[in-house]
């Protein structure tokens, strides 16, 4: 039996975790007051509750999770997840995965299709992003004189959107949710759309922030009703999304934890300028994330040793349930307006990121190597 355990990821003290199937349990957010805030789905924030549904594929949507998933099908000829082909970590950091798509009640034929998803978080914003190819592989009647004019053949299948949501902070953890208000609001944005809808909560003083991009266009969404002394909220719409065969269609939502007072927009231009650096995909990049192990082996970064140690490390890393191991650099301080002690080189040593934010860490560095 698999051990329990989500899957986290984050930057910049911004995380989410999602369950095993890459369905989103939480987000958190740090804050001045109550050192980190979360938002989760409608279940018991029992870390072990959690845990439980991570390891449970939600086909019926029952487990109260939050997040962009299938519809549940409804109908003998409605699309859904089949088997899962692949899963993985791009760069060791950002999960990924691939499945088959397949009718509810036929068997897989290899011709339905496919669906990957990739999650990330970029300025303090969850992007989880999800392509879909209807159709799979080709006949020589695809390229034929007598349908290279006929229309494309198009079918559509629908997604469920956002999810009932209830704000904690680490006080509230293991607890029942807090008697909160909230107040639901679309907000114009710089170009004049209204694309974006706000939920926010009174007690925590923060807000849940989403948007919902379909092949780069925004959807707009239905603005649910404010609620007072109440402890959850209900912000599920349902989008349905046209498929064409054989062309990819990309599905790209985003949940942010601002402040209160916070005007900014939580997708911007500039959040894919840039991507793979950010993502660690390119050797060049400064964020790949094994470079810490591969420069510790070899200066040739392409050599098998390298990579198995990378391997190696970052397996050690899972283990300890940290995301980077401490390490210390010589950094040049610069005091401003003290030039006695202007130009030192001295050893900082970072910090190790916990990886696992469900459960309390409890690590036996001796067993763990």
């Amino acid at each position: 039996m698999c051990p329990a355990k989500s899957t986290d990821l984050g930057d910049e003290g911004y995380t989410a975790s999602l369950t095993d199937w890459h369905e989103l349990l939480q987000l958190t957010a740090p804050d001045p007051t109550c050192g980190v805030v979360f938002v989760r789905g409608d279940f018991p924030g029992i870390p072990e509750s959690m845990l439980a549904r991570a390891q449970i594929r939600d086909d019926a949507d029952f487990k109260g999770i939050l997040g962009t998933r299938l519809y549940p099908p409804q109908a003998a000829d409605d699309l859904h997840l089949g088997e899962r082909i692949a899963q993985g970590w791009v760069n060791f950091k950002w999960p990924y995965a691939q499945y088959d798509l397949k009718r509810k009640d036929e068997p897989w034929d290899a011709s339905t299709g496919t669906l990957e998803e990739l999650s990330f978080v970029r300025d303090g914003t969850y992007f989880h992003v999800i392509r879909i190819r209807w159709g799979r592989g080709s006949t020589i009647s695809d390229y034929g004189a007598n349908t290279r004019d006929a229309p494309p053949e198009k079918t559509s299948l629908k997604i469920k959107y956002g999810g009932t949501v209830h704000f904690g902070c680490t006080c509230s953890n293991g607890l029942a949710p807090d008697q909160d208000n909230f107040r639901v609001t679309i907000p114009r944005n710089k170009d004049g759309s209204f694309t974006r809808l706000n939920c926010s909560s009174s007690y925590y003083r923060t807000r849940l922030e989403m948007q919902l991009f379909i092949d780069g266009v925004p959807r707009q969404l239905p603005e649910a009703p404010s609620s007072n002394a109440c402890t959850e909220i209900d912000l599920t719409s349902v989008h349905e999304v046209e498929l064409i065969r054989h062309q990819a269609t990309v599905i790209v939502s985003t949940y942010a934890l601002r402040g209160y007072d916070d005007d900014s927009e939580t997708v911007e231009p500039r959040h894919f300028d840039d991507l793979a650096n950010h993502l660690g995909i390119d050797n060049q990049s400064p964020n790949m994330t094994d470079r810490l192990w591969t420069a510790l082996c070899s200066t040739n970064y392409d050599s098998p040793e390298a990579v198995e140690l990378s391997c190696v490390g970052r397996t050690v890393e899972q283990i300890m349930s940290v995301a980077s191991v401490p390490f210390a650099e010589a950094v040049r301080d610069e005091v401003r307006g003290d030039a006695e002690g202007a130009g030192e080189v001295g050893e900082v040593a970072e910090r190790a990121l916990v990886h696992n934010i469900i459960t309390p860490q409890y690590v036996d560095v001796q067993s763990a190597l």
